[in-house]
C-alpha cells in the first residue's frame, strides 16, 4: 500500500502514474480509480475484496483522503474512517495507493498513525523557484536551445504556481528550438499575462473593489484556482513589504537580493511601484490571511465566493 501526497496536483497524478507503471511492469493489474469525495466507501471497500472476473489483481487509487487532514472538506456521505481501517490493516492482493492533494497531513490523528505503519508513504515536493530556474536550463541545454538569463526569470514570473503549467510552457519552449529571449516568452505566455499581478496588489491597496473584481474574474476565469490566487497575491505583499523595509533600512539591491533571496528582475519590478505604506501591507496581508483560513476550514465556499468576502477584504 502507497499513501502519496502533495499540494501539486500533476505532481501527485505523475507519482501515482510511476508506480503504476513500476507494477505493471512485472504484472497485469486492472486499473481502477475512486474518490472520497465522489465514490461510496461500500463500494470501494467491496471492490477492493472482490476477485474480478478474469482473477486479475487490480491497483486501486483511493483519491481525496482529506480524512488525514484536519481540513473541513466534506467527503461523499457514506464515508466511514472505520472502513478505512479496515481497508490497510487487512492482507490483500491488490495494490491500493491512497493520494491526498494537500501540503502534508495531520500527524496527530490516530488514523494518521495508522497509515504509517501499514503504507509506504511519499510527500512530493515542489522544486524551489531555484530548481525550477535550474530545471528549465538544463531542459533547454539538453536540447541544444541557447537562451537569455533574463528570459528564463522572467518566464517564472509571468506563469502561475502549477507545475503542470509550467511542465507545457517549457516543452513549448523548446519545440519552438529558437533562442529563447523577453519577446518569445512573451508570445509563449500570452494567455497569463491578461492578468497583472502587481497592478492587482496596487487595487487591494488603493481599496478599489470594482477593479479588484474585475482582475480577480479575469484571474479566475484563465486559472479555476482560488487557492492559486490567493497565494499569488500574498507572496506580491509579502514581497512588497520586505523589500519596503529594506529600502527603508537604507540596504542596497544587492544587499536585498541576498537578503531575500529574489532574483534582480523581481527586485526591479517591485521596486518601481509607489506603495509603501508598510503597516497599510501588513492589514491586508492578515485579511488575505483570515480569507484563506475560512475558506480552507470549509467555512467559505471554495469555488463561490460571495461579494460580502470581498468586502471584509476591502474594510
Amino acid at each position: 500500500m502507497f499513501l502519496i501526497y502533495s499540494n501539486d496536483d500533476y505532481l501527485l497524478n505523475k507519482q501515482t502514474k510511476k508506480i503504476i507503471n513500476k507494477l505493471l511492469e512485472n504484472e497485469y493489474y486492472e486499473v481502477l480509480r475512486y474518490s472520497l469525495i465522489d465514490s461510496n466507501i461500500n463500494e470501494i471497500y467491496e471492490e477492493i475484496n472482490t476477485i474480478s472476473l478474469f482473477n486479475e489483481k487490480k491497483i486501486i487509487i483511493i483519491e481525496d483522503c482529506y480524512f488525514l487532514t484536519e481540513k473541513k472538506i466534506k467527503l461523499h456521505q457514506s464515508f466511514d474512517v472505520d472502513i478505512i481501517k479496515k481497508i490497510i490493516s487487512q492482507k490483500n492482493i491488490n495494490q491500493l495507493i491512497f493520494t491526498l492533494n494537500s501540503e502534508t497531513y495531520s500527524k496527530r490523528l490516530k488514523i494518521s498513525k495508522e497509515f504509517e505503519l501499514s503504507c509506504k508513504i511519499l510527500e512530493v515536493k515542489k522544486p524551489s523557484y531555484n530548481e525550477k530556474i535550474a530545471l528549465v536550463k538544463r531542459k533547454l541545454t539538453d536540447n541544444k536551445i541557447k537562451f537569455n538569463e533574463d528570459a528564463i526569470n522572467y518566464l517564472l514570473e509571468v506563469l502561475p504556481d502549477d507545475m503542470g503549467v509550467f511542465s507545457n510552457e517549457v516543452a513549448k519552449l523548446i519545440e519552438y528550438n529558437s533562442f529563447i529571449d523577453i519577446n518569445l516568452v512573451n508570445i509563449i505566455t500570452e494567455k497569463y499575462q491578461n492578468f497583472d499581478i502587481f497592478s492587482l496588489v496596487e487595487t487591494i491597496l488603493d481599496n478599489n473593489i470594482e477593479d479588484f473584481i474585475k482582475k480577480f474574474n479575469i484571474y479566475v476565469n484563465n486559472n479555476k484556482d482560488i487557492y492559486g490566487f490567493l497565494a499569488l497575491v500574498l507572496n506580491g505583499l509579502t514581497t512588497l513589504r520586505n523589500i519596503n523595509i529594506c529600502k527603508k533600512n537604507a540596504m542596497s539591491d544587492n544587499q536585498i537580493i541576498d537578503l531575500l533571496k529574489i532574483n534582480p528582475y523581481r527586485l526591479k519590478v517591485f521596486s518601481n511601484k509607489k506603495i509603501k505604506d508598510i503597516s497599510l501591507i501588513n492589514d491586508k496581508i492578515n485579511l488575505l490571511y483570515y480569507l484563506e483560513k475560512n475558506l480552507k476550514s470549509g467555512l467559505f465556499d471554495s469555488k463561490i465566493i460571495p461579494e460580502l468576502t470581498f468586502l471584509k477584504i476591502f474594510n
